[in-house]
């Protein structure tokens, strides 16, 4: 199988109030995100035309620890990164998959139950940083570009539609 590295800014124009799935349409926020697309769709021309088993990854925000509130929905800590990358190599067939990269997170906008054959089993949740993320209360304006659209920064640079 082929795990690739592919990102949540391929459908980073998508409102946070949207829940997503692998079978979720690109609306790519950027051209990183397009980028992200093309190797989605590089990777299905594979799958259909040559038989590969791969598996696209739309990372969220691997990192260490969440340090931005939009983190508390698309945080995954970098041991569940490694068990999601684990259980793709792990699934009697990939075919094609695309799962979004995130941690077992409260606030979540995405779903992976589209895959069944993928045991991911995440067990990281962003929540603990929900305090000191907003000791301050939340202040963020949620007609921002950056707060409103689920690719956050990357949607609101640029961003000229009002």
């Amino acid at each position: 199988p082929i795990v690739y590295a592919s990102s949540n800014h391929a459908t980073g124009f998508y409102t946070r109030d949207e829940r997503l799935d692998g079978n979720t349409r690109h609306r790519p926020d950027s051209l990183y995100g397009v980028s992200k697309a093309f190797g989605e769709d590089l990777a299905s021309l594979y799958v259909d035309k040559y038989g590969l088993d791969i598996a696209c990854l739309r990372i969220g925000t691997a990192a260490p620890v969440p340090k931005d509130p939009r983190h508390l929905s698309t945080w995954q800590s970098y041991p569940d990164l490694l068990r999601m990358i684990e259980a793709c190599f792990d699934a009697p067939k990939l075919g094609f998959t695309v799962l979004y990269g995130v941690s077992a997170n409260e606030r979540i906008w995405w779903s992976n139950a589209h895959a069944p054959h993928v045991t991911y089993a995440p067990q990281d949740n962003a929540e603990y940083a929900a305090a000191e993320l907003f000791k301050d209360g939340d202040k963020r304006d949620p007609e921002d570009p950056g707060v409103k659209f689920q690719g956050g920064p990357f949607v609101a640079e640029g961003y000229m539609r009002r």
